[in-house]
């Protein structure tokens, strides 16, 4: 029987094949680009960890939203009461206008809390980190 004859481009695909089919050179515990495979449970865990926060964070806001609206309704319902006093318009109008001004200085207070608490739950927003903001 006769031998076949060499093929020189069958032969080179074969070798390319068996090469990048065989297992790289790692050592035990070494992923494929040679970090550690504590590498990725790191990252899991900081991953995690900022999705914690983000949690935590959002539910503060959204608590301190409604102990506000709380503290609102319970103003409204002290205007309406100052209001079923007055005897006269003119004692109506300054009750309205007490009303508005205590309104305006609960919301520049709600939004200095608001911005305090984004402040402090920002890690880029503390003084070490001002270098780096645009």
């Amino acid at each position: 029987m006769a031998q076949a004859a060499e093929n020189p481009a069958r032969d080179a695909g074969a070798a390319s094949v068996k090469k990048s089919s065989s297992k790289p050179d790692r050592q035990p515990g070494q992923t494929a680009s040679h970090e550690p495979a504590t590498a990725g449970a790191e990252a899991q865990e900081a991953i995690a960890q900022a999705g914690a926060t983000m949690w935590e964070n959002s539910f503060a806001f959204g608590a301190e939203a409604a102990r506000f609206a709380a503290r609102r309704a319970d103003r409204y319902r002290e205007y309406y009461e100052d209001l079923a006093g007055c005897r006269n318009p003119a004692e109506a109008g300054q009750a309205a206008a007490r009303a508005a001004q205590a309104a305006m200085q609960d919301y520049l207070d709600e939004f200095g809390r608001m911005g305090q608490m984004a402040v402090n739950s920002d890690p880029e927003g503390s003084p070490a980190h001002a270098s780096t903001r645009k």
